[in-house]
């Protein structure tokens, strides 16, 4: 049997009449079946490009918005109607959003088409069906109001030190968690029950071990310079000075992060109990990254 036959069978019955007849080896006759599925999916297909969904969906409006029922819009967009056109104003997104390649899109048309496709990693073509614009189109201002939000608001996330991560408010923290003597304001790599994103670093390329991404996004700077404990006169020791961050073992023990009691040894009575005290919100809250990708699926699209 010719190599050319095995590589470019011309008709399915070429390639049945090849494998019945057993002039294939069995290599050979993978390759065969493999050709023949695809020739037979070709015939049934007609001769042009694979099916689509038809474009031509709804043109999202705030009228149109605030005519849907809030289950819908809480579906669709993870937000009823009313919140969206606040959440708009309160971004400050323009009213009339415009792309690098002039398309143009109302301020709340734009935050909609990004709140539906973060809430789903599926295909971005699923959204044509739905929604008025082309596929080239929706995906291109998603990408422009994504940046444009970062660009204008990511220092919101960057220890924002005038308001959430605030002195007054580490200090409310502090005594919400507090567990014994241990003054924690926070929690490394997780969040506290009413969530709060206080600080986030990245993405980085490439994968880095924990110590190393600390150091990149000068956290321990940051808390050395805010996270202080109120009325410590200035001949107090370095160690009472500060709120400190939880962190795993890894992180390692400074003034400003305390860990887990580990190491080699057995652990008395106190250190097991105080392990056991701060473990129990630490792991109740880390569920919490799960809730947030449940409800932003495409947080979590390594793939896209």
């Amino acid at each position: 049997m010719s190599k050319d036959i095995i590589e470019r069978p011309h008709n399915l019955a070429t390639v049945l009449a090849i494998i019945e007849n057993g002039a294939a080896s069995v290599s050979e006759t993978n390759i065969l079946a493999l050709a023949a599925a695809q020739l037979a999916i070709s015939m049934m297909l007609p001769n042009h490009d694979p099916p689509r969904l038809e474009q031509g969906g709804e043109h999202i409006t705030e009228q149109w918005l605030l005519a849907q029922k809030d289950r819908h819009c809480l579906w669709a967009f993870r937000l009823t109607a009313d919140k969206l056109i606040r959440l708009s104003k309160a971004l400050n997104i323009p009213e009339r959003v415009k792309t690098t390649s002039g398309h143009v899109f109302s301020a709340i048309e734009a935050l909609a088409l990004l709140c539906t496709r973060f809430r789903s990693a599926g295909n971005i073509y699923e959204l044509v069906l739905k929604y008025d614009p082309a596929q080239s189109t929706i995906s291109e201002i998603i990408n422009y109001l994504s940046c444009d939000l970062d660009d204008r608001w990511s220092h919101l996330l960057d220890f924002d030190y005038q308001g959430i991560l605030s002195h007054e408010n580490l200090v409310t923290y502090a005594e919400a968690i507090h567990v014994y003597s241990a003054t924690i304001w926070g929690f490394l790599d997780c969040m506290i029950r009413q969530i709060l994103f206080g600080h986030l670093y990245g993405p980085i390329e490439g994968r880095r071990n924990d110590n190393h991404l600390l150091v990149e996004r000068s956290l321990l700077e940051r808390c050395q310079e805010h996270a202080t404990q109120p009325d410590i006169p200035g001949d107090a020791l370095p160690e009472v000075w500060y709120l400190q961050l939880f962190g795993d073992p890894a992180y390692g023990a400074t003034y400003q992060i305390c860990s887990l009691f580990a190491g080699l040894g057995e652990r008395t009575a106190e250190e097991k109990e105080w392990n056991h005290q701060i473990s129990r919100p630490r792991m109740s809250v880390e569920n919490r990254f799960g809730e947030v990708i449940a409800q932003w699926p495409f947080l979590n699209g390594f793939w896209k």
